[in-house]
């Protein structure tokens, strides 16, 4: 009864440290989940932060296109008046 006894313990123990190991394990697990998702949500918000600016950019380019346009339309009518006004 007593070796029973005690390797009823030793498998107790052995349990028991395996428990406590794999504890550990999932928790190193759960932490880099965490450290994952804090990464990826930073990636996220980075990506989002770049896609504002080139909206931005692509606006701005826009409106810089107009004014070009308008510019040189204002340049041609500025060359026909000179050009009445020579002769």
């Amino acid at each position: 009864w007593t070796a029973c006894a005690n390797l009823a313990a030793q498998s107790a123990g052995v349990i028991a440290a395996a428990v406590e190991e794999q504890t550990a394990t999932t928790n190193e697990i759960s932490r880099v989940v965490v450290q994952s998702k804090q990464g990826v949500e930073s990636i996220a918000g980075t990506i989002k932060s770049v896609s504002n600016a080139a909206s931005e950019s692509t606006t701005a380019s826009n409106q810089t296109l107009a004014a070009s346009k308008d510019l040189a339309l204002l340049a041609e009518r500025l060359n026909s008046l000179v050009k009445r006004s020579q002769k």
